[in-house]
């Protein structure tokens, strides 16, 4: 299975495997989607008008980097969009999502989970039931330097969460 999204370091100039596929440039924090499957067909989100609409990516905002090593907790908070959770060491690793978020608004946020350990970890989103997976199958994070993105989204302040996996690899 293709990545759906890519995340590296710099531009993206490798060739899309399919149109759709997306592109995170962690050192700029711009987002591109694939137009096509040609290494020049890559197009950077952005959001704006005039001159330099284009140049502005939709992930501009903060975007974290953090990590549980061994058994431990990691808070989510409502103002950051993105995360890049690395999980290392044993024990069950917990991802606290945000609590008490405006009703009538719709929140989502965006988690690369990636399985540091040698063998296969547990890893909880949320309370472990207050989120439906797309599938009905939560992700999970086997033994290697597996990479797992999570789409997390609320329509009702958080009661009640729903997951995808966008792509483990």
């Amino acid at each position: 299975m293709p990545q759906h999204i890519i995340i590296d370091q710099d531009v993206p100039a490798l060739a899309p495997q399919y149109i759709g596929q997306e592109y995170f440039d962690q050192n700029t924090q711009k987002f591109y989607k694939a137009a096509g499957t040609n290494s020049t067909d890559w197009q950077l989100l952005g959001a704006g008008s005039g001159g330099g609409g284009a140049n502005v990516s939709i992930f501009s905002g903060p975007w974290i980097n953090g990590s549980i090593e061994g058994p431990g907790a990691y808070d989510i908070t409502a103002d950051i969009l993105i995360y890049s959770i690395g999980f290392g060491g044993p024990g069950l690793k917990t991802v606290n999502l945000p609590a008490g978020l405006e009703l009538d608004k719709r929140h989502s946020f965006v988690i690369f989970g990636r399985n540091t350990y040698g063998s296969a970890i547990t890893v909880q989103i949320g309370t472990g039931s207050n989120v439906k997976w797309s599938g009905g199958t939560a992700p999970t994070f086997p033994t290697g330097n597996v990479k797992v993105e999570m789409l997390l989204f609320t329509l009702d302040g958080g009661t009640q969460w729903y997951g995808r996996v966008l792509g483990s690899y």
